[in-house]
């Protein structure tokens, strides 16, 4: 996953025309936070 963001980020500053937008940060985000489980109190286990 942090593969796929390190390329992501290597194209944008090859090619500076390119643009992210929010929708690619979302997708990003909505992989990282997929099976993490808010509800519960222990802040040990999170996946970051």
């Amino acid at each position: 996953m942090f593969t796929d963001l390190a390329q992501k980020k290597h194209r944008v500053e090859e090619r500076l025309e390119a643009v992210y937008r929010f929708e690619h940060w979302q997708s990003f985000w909505t992989q990282v936070f997929k099976d993490w489980d808010t509800s519960i109190g222990n802040a040990n286990d999170l996946p970051l």
